[in-house]
């Protein structure tokens, strides 16, 4: 009896330590994800407060994009504009020339002769069969009576492309313009500035041939 008795005790007493240890861990599990839920608790309002920013800043985003959109669009439609504009005029000094003056031509920002025309051939080249041809890429410079009138030609230009108000500037000035066979003339020269940068710069030039001792 005393050895039953003895066994009891100690399976109660085995039951009461393992009941603690149980409840010892379940308290400690349970402690931690209480933790974890408090912690997770006092995050919630600096996450709320993240994701708001977070989509202020892609709204904000939003609007600088769709802003930039409209004035690159705004841009190019004025550009365009401005473009449609410049060939206007162009047409429009071009006709005026050309009821002005005797010969028309145009020149590049290096002042070299683009797309010459039959009478411009007739003037500068007369006995040449292929005159168009070769002015092609010509400096006009070349074809001036002495260095001085050249020098004074290119100053003349010169100011016209660089001066405030070089888009579509205009002026007019005499020189001695000499052709291939030498033979000198007085020309007046009717000058418009066209094109925006220097590489897009051109000169449409009018001349009207006046008396050598006019």
């Amino acid at each position: 009896m005393d050895s039953v008795g003895s066994s009891s005790v100690l399976v109660v007493q085995a039951c009461s330590v393992g009941a603690c240890a149980l409840r010892f861990c379940f308290d400690v599990g349970s402690r931690q994800m209480i933790e974890g839920a408090l912690i997770a608790w006092m995050l919630m309002p600096m996450l709320g407060q993240l994701i708001e920013l977070g989509k202020a800043e892609l709204i904000q985003a939003h609007i600088i994009a769709q802003n930039e959109a409209s004035r690159a669009e705004e841009a190019l439609h004025s550009l365009r504009a401005a473009k449609v504009q410049l060939e206007i005029v162009s047409q429009g000094m071009s006709k005026m020339l050309t009821a002005l003056c005797d010969v028309m031509l145009r020149l590049n920002s290096n002042l070299c002769i683009v797309e010459p025309s039959g009478q411009l051939g007739e003037l500068l080249m007369p006995r040449c069969s292929d005159a168009v041809s070769q002015l092609a890429g010509r400096s006009f410079l070349n074809f001036m009576a002495s260095t001085d009138e050249g020098h004074r030609a290119r100053e003349t230009l010169d100011r016209a492309a660089v001066c405030a108000s070089s888009q579509g500037a205009a002026g007019a000035f005499n020189v001695l313009l000499k052709d291939a066979d030498g033979v000198v003339r007085n020309t007046e020269v009717f000058y418009v500035r066209l094109g925006g940068d220097d590489q897009a710069m051109s000169y449409l030039l009018g001349l009207r041939l006046r008396r050598l001792d006019a």
